[in-house]
């Protein structure tokens, strides 16, 4: 059903095998994002608070002068 409006014919057939596969390398590419965010957002962290070099202020879009 769309809305409550009307209802789309299907445009596959029904395979509960091939559903279950798309749905667990579903789950595995959401899981690689989201690691894949984490990373990124460790790394930008790092760069701010041990190496203290002003990448994360030059990615926020404030240009810092070094001391």
């Amino acid at each position: 059903m769309v809305f409550g409006l009307f209802e789309l014919p299907p445009i596959w057939h029904e395979d509960r095998a091939f559903s279950g596969q798309v749905l667990f390398v579903h789950s595995l590419v959401g899981l690689a994002i989201a690691g894949l965010l984490a990373a990124h957002i460790g790394a930008a962290l790092h760069h701010h608070f041990v190496r203290r070099d002003g990448i994360l202020m030059r990615m926020v879009g404030g240009a810092i002068t070094r001391p």
